[in-house]
């Protein structure tokens, strides 16, 4: 018998092969149960990532100007809803590495942006810029 197990990890599958004989069953239950551990702390660690409501924007937009008040009443429903996730803002004129990293990693072209970022990945915000409908898509699941 032949056990095939798919590890996605970097968008790179992994495959495991382990041929099942009497002499060595209880190495692959072992390995089993290790598998099926692993798993469960993944996914254990990716759950419990606190979810990050991140805007991106520049002083000298017109857009993140006019739709900065809304952003703040987001902010001060947020706060006062002490609600589970964290609210950040990014100046893309900081030219620091860590800017550079958020930029380069959520490939961030236009200002304002707003994205939701979760232990799964991320989600760009495109509805309309007003702070109930921040909180709307920051609370949804």
């Amino acid at each position: 018998m032949l056990i095939l197990l798919f590890i996605k990890k970097n968008k790179i599958l992994y495959f495991i092969i382990y041929e099942k004989s009497d002499t060595n069953i209880i190495k692959m239950l072992w390995l089993l149960l290790l598998l099926v551990v692993l798993a469960l702390i993944y996914y254990y660690i990716k759950s419990n990532q606190r979810t990050q409501i991140v805007r991106f924007y520049r002083d000298n937009c017109k857009y993140c100007v006019e739709s900065q008040p809304e952003w703040d009443a987001f902010k001060a429903m947020a706060l006062a809803d002490k609600v589970e996730f964290d609210i950040v803002d990014v100046d893309i004129q900081n030219n620091s590495i860590h800017t550079r990293r958020w930029l380069d990693s959520y490939k961030i072209i236009s200002v304002p942006t707003v994205l939701k970022i979760t232990g799964w990945g991320s989600k760009e915000y495109d509805g309309p810029r007003i702070s109930t409908a921040y909180m709307a898509f920051a609370l949804e699941k």
